[in-house]
């Protein structure tokens, strides 16, 4: 069969179905789908990119099959391979019509036949592709997706012409994308050097970008089918950044992801934690995306609460985090159980709250090693029954360091911290008790713990390092009773230990505070008359109700405070008369009225600062030159 005699040039950058479509309407038929009829053409074929079809449109034109290759696109079931690239039928656009005005303007001012001049562009039926590269300017799809003239460009061209004043003015400005730029030069066979994205197809290297950045932009629950074209053109400019930065970009990304974790029932899933991106992913079941999948299992198993047992894109192996749900779940106790023994061990925060709980991971060695120990351990109430004491009593005997919980608890006895031990510490501890026991035979004064202490006026934190420091001599046991409750101590013995070792022993009586003071005695009664220096008067000394006693750390804090006349003298080197009146010439005036307290004081804070004018001394005469003073 001879050529047609009325041919179209077949460009670049020209799509095949274009092609045909504009040689069919330079001959003046119709349509394509009459013209392929006439010439004993299968358009369906030759849009799928079958040879026999590429062939015998090729002898129509007068042109050899290698000639048209650059426009042939391949299709099957699944993909659509375009220039040695591959595409799924989702990302090439068949159905409706995408174009550039300004290029289409461009055209009809060109010579040849009117309807055939304008032809589309392989860009333009690519999804990921929205600017034109030549005009700088957005596509424009239309709004068109009749089943009838399929791939026929200028049929459908035909359909927009009433309305191409405003596409022009649609058509606005837009810059291309970084991703846009990579599609195209992987179209035209250039290595980006992105090992990355350049080992995947293209359709799943680019499609991966967008749903980065649409996660980044959008948030990570964002509903594809509700991003225009605008939005998809924001995310390819992210989420292209995260992919060219190779695996380290995509760790990157992830790792933000898994920080924004939430306990919820669906997380074993990661839909719920990693949002519509693992969605994305585990919906696709294409192996394109399997570089991208291994990743997201390398850091969801480093930095989720997933073990065995769970699915993050292939089983995980071993478990690096717990949460309280999770924890409590392998160990078969509570949540409320688990949280409380967290928050003891330091795990949890102490202020949580059981939502905020459920959110925190924690390491889960540390927490698989706590709850099996605290397992085999015993509980505050079973020691408190084995040493035959009261919680208050209990928790005395750990504030002193002879009973160590297993669980660095904050606080005790608040906040529903329960302490564990282990119960060998606590027989022990036990033991420890009867061996304190000197005496066989009680004397008739001795009396068990908890009647005397009270009378002597000691407290159970004064009282136990007395006891179990081996300070009491005279420690007997009643048989009719076990543990603490049994020992019988003497009132007397304790007593006298308590005065010389007790927090009391270090108080000052007011009467000898003035040898810890460089003042008189007459002086001190008066400061303490006053209210100037503090006292206070010991619990258990009793024998005089109204004696009154100094702090040393209150003498110290007040020295440090003020200063007498006679030190600040022997600090400088000068009289004290001159130094009392040059004071008074300065403005700084005694602390407290020298009349009351027969003494005076300066504060430290007035004359220190003055100490290097004050060591100038008095003026002296000079003799003049004449002898004249």
């Amino acid at each position: 069969m001879k050529p047609l005699s009325i041919t179209v040039p077949l460009h670049a950058d020209e799509i095949l179905t274009s092609y045909c479509s504009r040689t069919a309407a330079a001959n003046g038929l119709p349509n394509v789908r009459a013209f392929t009829g006439d010439m004993s053409l299968d358009f369906t074929e030759l849009a799928n990119g079958e040879p026999s079809a590429v062939k015998r449109l090729a002898e129509l034109v007068g042109l050899i099959p290698d000639q048209m290759k650059h426009a042939v696109v391949v299709s099957d079931d699944m993909q659509v391979h375009v220039g040695g690239q591959t595409f799924s039928h989702y990302h090439f656009h068949r159905r409706r019509l995408r174009f550039c005005p300004h290029c289409v303007m461009e055209d009809e001012t060109r010579r040849g036949r009117r309807r055939g001049r304008a032809y589309g562009r392989m860009n333009w039926t690519i999804s990921f592709i929205r600017t034109c590269p030549v005009h700088r300017s957005r596509l424009i799809t239309s709004i068109r997706a009749d089943a009838i003239a399929v791939q026929d460009f200028v049929v459908r061209l035909g359909w927009e012409r009433p309305c191409m004043s405003e596409h022009l003015l649609a058509s606005s400005r837009q810059e291309q994308t970084k991703l846009e730029l990579y599609v195209i030069d992987r179209l035209h066979g250039k290595e980006s050097g992105m090992r990355l994205l350049d080992s995947m197809p293209l359709y799943a290297a680019a499609q991966t970008a967008e749903w980065v950045g649409a996660t980044m932009t959008q948030g990570y629950h964002f509903k594809p089918d509700s991003l225009s074209e605008t939005d998809w053109q924001e995310a390819a400019t992210n989420g292209f950044d995260v992919l060219a930065a190779e695996e380290a970009g995509v760790r990157r990304f992830v790792e933000d992801l898994c920080a924004k974790y939430t306990t919820n029932p669906g997380f074993r899933r990661g839909g719920n934690v990693l949002g519509r991106f693992y969605s994305l992913l585990k919906w696709q079941r294409d192996t394109a995306y399997d570089p991208i999948r291994k990743i997201v299992h390398t850091v969801a198993a480093d930095r989720l609460p997933v073990g065995p047992g769970d699915d993050v894109f292939g089983p995980i192996t071993e478990r690096k985090w717990h949460t309280v749900v999770t924890a409590a779940k392998l160990h078969r106790q509570t949540p409320g159980s688990v949280a409380t023994k967290f928050r003891a061990a330091g795990l949890l925060p102490h202020n949580g709250t059981p939502y905020g709980d459920r959110r925190v991971i924690v390491d889960a060695r540390k927490a698989d090693e706590l709850l099996a120990t605290a397992r085999s351990a015993m509980s505050s109430a079973a020691a408190s029954r084995m040493l035959n004491v009261t919680t208050v009593q209990l928790f005395s005997i750990m504030r002193q360091g002879l009973l160590t919980p297993i669980m660095a608890t904050k606080d005790t006895g608040k906040a529903g911290v329960v302490p564990f031990f282990v119960p060998e510490q606590v027989m022990q501890l036990r033991s420890k008790m009867e061996s304190l026991v000197v005496l066989r035979e009680p004397t008739p004064e001795m009396g068990p713990i908890s009647g005397i202490c009270p009378t002597v006026k000691c407290t159970l934190k004064d009282f136990i390092p007395m006891l179990f420091g081996g300070k009491l001599k005279n420690v007997a046991y009643d048989c009719s009773k076990r543990g603490y409750r049994a020992l019988l101590v003497d009132p007397v013995e304790v007593r006298r230990v308590l005065l010389a070792t007790g927090q009391d022993a270090e108080l000052i009586p007011v009467s000898r505070a003035y040898k810890r003071m460089p003042v008189t005695g007459a002086c001190v009664l008066a400061l303490v008359r006053h209210g100037y220096l503090r006292t206070t008067t010991p619990i258990r000394r009793t024998r005089l109700p109204d004696a009154r006693y100094i702090s040393p750390d209150d003498i110290v804090e007040f020295r440090s405070t003020h200063m007498t006349l006679t030190e600040l003298t022997n600090a400088i080197g000068i009289r004290l008369k001159w130094i009392e009146r040059r004071l008074y010439a300065l403005g700084v005036g005694p602390s407290f009225d020298p009349d009351l307290i027969g003494a005076v004081f300066y504060r430290r804070s007035d004359v220190e600062p003055l100490y290097d004018e004050l060591r100038k001394g008095p003026k002296r005469y000079r003799k003049c030159a004449n002898g004249e003073r």
